[in-house]
């Protein structure tokens, strides 16, 4: 017997795979409960409309990240491995973000986005902290100030690390994260710490 969690995930399973591949616009509650051979009154048990739907979807999302990398930072031995652990751990999940699910947030649902946005920041916030560790721990290269830097990465995430960026110049998230991670490793510390992606030890030894 399926359980009302199961349940709900199945929903949210078919519903990112349906906003994702036709848009959220097009895609109405009836289209969900009529893939997944559900009522609309067992799917309304579950999300009270298209919007909490949809909502949820973002916020699970993104909070997974978070989570992935706060539990990374936590694991590592120190701040200047943690800032690889991190990356690392949003770079396995970054393949998992639709740009083209996360576009029609940005545009059509800017209060969701809101919220989105609000939860990349307590991302970004956990990479201040390892730059202030690590500036303490004389980790950090001469001229390098962990405020200055932290503010340039949330600048980044805030203005470049948008769907429309990856939806327009159809770039990769994953290279991305890969080319950020490589930059900041190199400019920022004494010894930069490496992160392992397809094989490749970043930045380049």
């Amino acid at each position: 017997m399926t359980t009302p969690a199961q349940a709900r995930e199945r929903i949210m399973a078919a519903a990112y795979a349906k906003f994702s591949a036709r848009g959220i616009r097009r895609v109405t509650m009836d289209d969900i409960a009529r893939d997944i051979r559900m009522s609309k009154k067992t799917l309304y048990r579950h999300f009270v409309g298209k919007h909490d739907l949809v909502r949820q979807l973002a916020l699970v999302g993104v909070g997974r990240r978070l989570e992935a990398a706060r539990q990374a930072l936590e694991a590592a031995p120190g701040p200047r491995e943690g800032f690889a652990a991190g990356f690392f751990a949003i770079q396995r999940l970054s393949s998992e973000a639709s740009p083209e699910f996360l576009g029609d947030i940005r545009a059509d649902y800017p209060e969701i986005w809101e919220e989105v946005e609000a939860v990349r920041m307590r991302i970004v916030a956990l990479f201040a902290r390892c730059l202030a560790e690590s500036a303490a721990r004389g980790e950090l290269r001469p001229g390098v100030v962990p405020e200055v830097a932290a503010g340039i990465m949330q600048a980044v995430v805030q203005h470049y690390m948008i769907p429309e960026t990856f939806r327009e110049a159809g770039l990769d998230p994953n290279a991305a994260v890969s080319t950020w991670f490589t930059m900041l490793s190199a400019g920022l510390f004494r010894d930069p710490p490496q992160l392992r992606l397809g094989g490749m030890d970043l930045p380049a030894s």
